[in-house]
């Protein structure tokens, strides 16, 4: 299981310019499939350190899929790599073998949840973290997906950062920010970006 790390640094005039436009560090994970969902959001220090390990978890949802909702979990399920993992009975299984090892699935077998007026779920991948050591979690995408159908999910450990009015982790974002800063940390798993508050974007340190 890989861990990674992200340092985030501000200046004093980074956080007054934050604190003056109301705004929060937000950082979204890339995935395959789905829309985007602010994974982490929150207040920042001076200095800051995200830390997470490659494990997820498989949600099932009745938020509705729409910009600036959060997403609320009803059932979450421990997830491993190459599985799929069958809800019914308002609760996923243990799951089956069924894809590559970097792939998650989720098959809906419970025709009882409905999104809206459709008998679907919104489901995805959940994923805790530490901010500064303090545990959060979030969902990391969201997909609909109806009665009798499947979903495959494949995460990559790529991760956007930018400032944002968004306050809530899990919020479903429409489009992420043309000012987001995109961090691979597919090689290197532990790195380290700054804000300036003269352009309001990150920047690799």
């Amino acid at each position: 299981m890989t861990s990674y790390q992200l340092a985030i640094a501000f200046d004093s005039d980074g956080l007054q310019t934050l604190a003056a436009a109301d705004q929060c560090v937000t950082i979204v994970k890339s995935i395959r499939s789905g829309i985007p969902v602010s994974w982490l959001t929150f207040r920042p220090m001076l200095n800051n350190t995200v830390t997470w390990d490659e494990t997820y978890e498989v949600y099932a949802s009745t938020t509705q899929i729409e910009d600036g909702a959060t997403i609320v979990t009803q059932s979450l399920q421990p997830a491993v790599g190459g599985n799929k993992y069958t809800l019914s009975g308002g609760q996923f299984d243990s799951g089956i073998t069924a894809y590559a090892p970097n792939m998650y699935g989720v098959f809906n077998n419970d025709g009882e949840f409905t999104v809206g007026n459709t008998t679907m779920i919104t489901s995805g991948l959940y994923q805790a973290a530490a901010i500064n050591g303090m545990a959060q979690s979030g969902a990391v995408n969201a997909v609909a997906v109806p009665y009798l159908d499947n979903a495959i999910f494949t995460p990559i450990e790529k991760v956007q950062v930018f400032a944002s009015s968004y306050k809530n982790n899990g919020m479903v974002i429409s489009s992420v920010s043309s000012q987001a800063l995109e961090i691979d940390l597919t090689m290197k798993t532990s790195q380290a970006v700054r804000y300036n508050s003269a352009t309001n974007q990150f920047a690799p340190m």
